[in-house]
C-alpha cells in the first residue's frame, strides 16, 4: 500500500530503533541514519499517541481504497450505536480503532499474560488504563498507560481496591483484606505484596502508577 519494499520498511524501523531509549539502553543502537523527519515523527508519537493513531488510521483507510490488494486484519467484534450523523460515526470509528490498538499493544507489552496472576488466555484479559480514559485525553492510547489484567483485578484496580506501590508490588485495600466474606479475603490476600510482571517494551508507567496510587487507591495494604 505504501509503495515501499520490505527492506525499506525494515531500514526505517531500524532508524526509529536508534531513537528508542528502551532499545539503546540495552547496548543496541539501531541504524545511524535517522533523519530530522524521523525524529519529528518519534517526538509526535511520544507526545500524542491518540492523535497520531487517528491520523495514521485515516491515511491507511485512504490508501486501502486505492490499493489493488487491500490489507485485511481480523478485529474483535464491535457494535456501533444506531446513529445517523457522519461526524458521530467518524468519532466512534476512531475510538474503536484506538481501543483496538491500545488493547493489542498493552497485551503484547505484557506478553499476553495478566501482570498479577500470570493468566495467559487473551480472551480473559483486559487492557486496563492506569490513568482512566476520561482523565487524560493524551494518554488514552499510550501503551505505557496500560496493564494487562484479568477481569476481576481490572475491576478492582479501576475502582481503587487494589494499587501498585513504587516497587511494583501489589497493594490490596483493607476493605478486601478484611472483607466479611471469606472467599473474597482468601482470593485477594495472597496477592498482597506480589510484584507485578514488568512490561517488555513500554516501561515508563511508574509515574502513571503513582497517580493511580495517589488519586484512586483506597487504603494501603500491610506488606
Amino acid at each position: 500500500m505504501i509503495d515501499r519494499s520490505p527492506s525499506s520498511v525494515a531500514m526505517k524501523l531500524a532508524n526509529f530503533a536508534s531513537l528508542d531509549p528502551k532499545i539503546t539502553a540495552t547496548g543496541r543502537r539501531g541504524l545511524s541514519g535517522a533523519s530530522e523527519q524521523d525524529r519529528m515523527i518519534w517526538a509526535e508519537f511520544e507526545s500524542d499517541w491518540s492523535g497520531q493513531i487517528a491520523n495514521i488510521e485515516s491515511k491507511i483507510e485512504k490508501l486501502s481504497k486505492s490499493a489493488k490488494n487491500k490489507v485485511k486484519e481480523k478485529i474483535e467484534p464491535f457494535l456501533f450505536p444506531d446513529i445517523n450523523s457522519p461526524s458521530e460515526r467518524q468519532i466512534l470509528s476512531q475510538r474503536r480503532i484506538g481501543q483496538e490498538f491500545f488493547r493489542r499493544a498493552v497485551l503484547a507489552n505484557f506478553e499476553y499474560c495478566c501482570c498479577i496472576t500470570g493468566i495467559a488466555e487473551p480472551s480473559l484479559l483486559i487492557a486496563s488504563h492506569i490513568i482512566p480514559w476520561a482523565e487524560n485525553e493524551r494518554l488514552r492510547h499510550n501503551p505505557a498507560n496500560g496493564l494487562a489484567l484479568s477481569p476481576t483485578f481490572d475491576r478492582a484496580f479501576d475502582i481503587g481496591l487494589i494499587g501498585v506501590d513504587e516497587d511494583r508490588r501489589l497493594l490490596v485495600s483493607e476493605n478486601l483484606k478484611n472483607h466479611p466474606n471469606k472467599a473474597t479475603r482468601e482470593f485477594f490476600t495472597p496477592f498482597s505484596g506480589k510484584r507485578i510482571s514488568d512490561p517488555i517494551r513500554f516501561h515508563d508507567s511508574n509515574d502513571f502508577l503513582e497517580w493511580h496510587r495517589r488519586e484512586r487507591f483506597k487504603g494501603e495494604s500491610a506488606l
